[in-house]
């Protein structure tokens, strides 16, 4: 997949209703697990997260060879909502670190 000029892309929906329910569903189990809106690593937590990020259907949306390495869940619910003020993360996630530099 190549993203536009404009830098984004407003892709279709890749799970149905149910597979939604379900995600919210395991959201809310691991927030109560961690007692905290934010969880990390959900991948770790959750066998269903964990299917999901690494299903062929999801990794469609990725260049090719390309993997999600960092799952975190944000849970802004009306009871429970923090700004986060537009941001890029400064941080990546490596196997292996490579340079440039000749």
């Amino acid at each position: 997949m190549t993203l536009p000029a404009s830098g984004f892309a407003i892709l279709p929906s890749g799970l149905n209703e149910d597979e939604l329910q379900a995600c919210r569903d395991e959201a809310q189990r691991l927030a109560r697990e961690a007692g905290s809106a934010c969880v990390r690593h959900l991948q770790r937590r959750s066998e269903l997260f964990r299917k999901l990020a690494l299903s062929p259907r999801l990794l469609q949306f990725l260049p090719k060879g390309f993997i999600p390495v960092r799952s975190i869940l944000f849970d802004k619910t009306p009871g429970e909502n923090w700004p986060v003020l537009w941001h890029q993360d400064l941080s990546i996630a490596l196997i292996v670190r490579a340079s440039n530099d000749n």
